[in-house]
């Protein structure tokens, strides 16, 4: 029995006080469908030292398919901040539960504030849930709408941890679909009525 390649790189970006194991049924998900799965605890103990692993494992020439980022929290603002740079090899962007407001992360010296929407040039796909404590949806929708390359899905009912909330399930599928899509560099399916 051969095994194939893995269909594409995915890193995932813990939010405040989360850890890995609680992206461990996501990693599950995408590991199933064929994606190497690197997840990163709370990004706000050692941005520096996780923002070094992240292009270590972007740059693993051993690595095969496209790279995509997926972050929560202040994961995603992370997340966001890495899909700007175009010296990264990334292919896309997911965000989930991104705090609009009122969160920094320290990283390289600096203060990483989420980065205007309309310098992520790479493929965005936004999760959020539309009974968000901490980011209300029209601030989310503000920002978003900035997007040049990307779509936002709101989950009826979601809290700000929709990535491990009710809707997972949709979520992980929806999810797969982006990065299949941008893995073939065209649409998996297109929809008719008839």
């Amino acid at each position: 029995m051969s095994v194939n390649p893995p269909r594409g790189v995915v890193v995932v970006l813990a939010g405040r006080d989360e850890d890995a194991d609680h992206y461990a049924e996501l990693a599950r998900h995408l590991t199933l469908n064929g994606y190497r799965v690197d997840v990163f605890s709370d990004v706000l103990r050692e941005p520096d030292a996780i923002v070094r692993a992240v292009d270590d494992v972007l740059n693993d020439s051993a690595a095969e398919g496209p790279r995509f980022v997926i972050g929560s929290d202040a994961g995603a603002t992370l997340a966001a901040s890495l899909g700007t740079a175009r010296s990264r090899r990334l292919d896309a962007v997911v965000l989930a539960g991104l705090a609009t407001r009122g969160l920094q992360v320290a990283t390289t010296g600096e203060r990483v504030r989420l980065v205007p929407a309309a310098r992520l040039l790479l493929p965005t796909l936004v999760f959020h849930g539309d009974a968000d404590p901490v980011t209300d949806v029209a601030d989310l929708a503000s920002w978003a709408a900035a997007l040049p390359r990307g779509s936002i899905r709101l989950i009826r009912g979601g809290g700000h941890d929709v990535v491990g909330g009710e809707a997972r399930r949709s979520v992980f599928a929806a999810l797969v679909l982006f990065l299949e899509r941008h893995r073939a560099a065209a649409p998996v399916f297109s929809e008719a009525f008839g």
